[in-house]
């Protein structure tokens, strides 16, 4: 039998405007249909358009990152890039970080440590600013992504407690990691791998209770989407 050639793009939707790119899209999962299709691409909003519309399409997916890390280059990883993961892929991230950490402060090496703790607080801090499209939101409007989910408007939950949880978060991080190079003169306190852990506890924590109010919120507002 006669075997159907695989397609590989690089960068296929480049100078194109955003009409022109859904067709591409569509265009793309029409061809994964019958086969193979390999896309390389550095557009965070054509792949997270691709990535929806060939999931919607139940179509096979195998998704890999290429990254740098230092003077590493193509450093290949399985998943999603790390600005289009979800809060809880990220918290999977952090505590990868933080076991770094801790090996680094047992090993008494603290420029390491400052290195990797620098890295888990900035990674946190744009992890809270994901919650909130996520979590309070309920991904009715995302970076990356250019529909308005107004159906999901049901499951959206902004009250006191997590307003509260959202700024002090984002305060403590943005403290740590705008006062890095002058923590001294600011007298501010190093954080351990106790305080990171405690906090990336508040961060997971605070999933787990808007996951709760969405779904109690949804259940009460059904009768909307009748």
């Amino acid at each position: 039998p006669t075997e159907t050639p695989c397609a590989i793009l690089d960068d296929p939707i480049n100078s194109l405007d955003h009409r022109i790119r859904s067709k591409v899209v569509e265009r793309l999962c029409a061809l994964g249909a019958g086969r193979q299709v390999v896309v390389f691409t550095h557009d965070l909003p054509f792949y997270c358009e691709l990535k929806e519309k060939a999931t919607h399409a139940k179509l096979p997916l195998t998704i890999q990152t290429i990254e740098t890390m230092g003077k590493a280059v193509g450093i290949v990883r399985s998943g999603d890039p790390v600005d289009a993961m979800s809060v809880s892929d990220r918290e999977t991230l952090l505590k990868e970080y933080l076991v770094q950490a801790k090996k680094a402060e047992t090993e008494a090496a603290p420029e390491v440590f400052a290195m990797h703790a620098f890295r888990f607080y900035s990674r946190l801090r744009s992890t809270w600013e994901r919650a909130v499209e996520e979590l309070l939101f309920n991904k009715v409007v995302q970076r990356f992504e250019k529909d308005v989910r107004t159906m999901s408007l049901t499951g959206a939950v902004v009250d006191e407690e997590a307003i509260k949880n959202v700024f002090a978060a984002m305060t403590k991080c943005s403290g740590l990691i705008d006062g890095h190079d002058s923590a001294v003169a600011l007298n501010a306190d190093t954080p351990d791998c106790d305080d990171m852990a405690t906090d990336l506890a508040a961060l997971t924590k605070f999933r787990m209770d808007q996951v709760a109010k969405r779904n109690a919120q949804e259940k009460n507002l059904k009768h909307l989407k009748a």
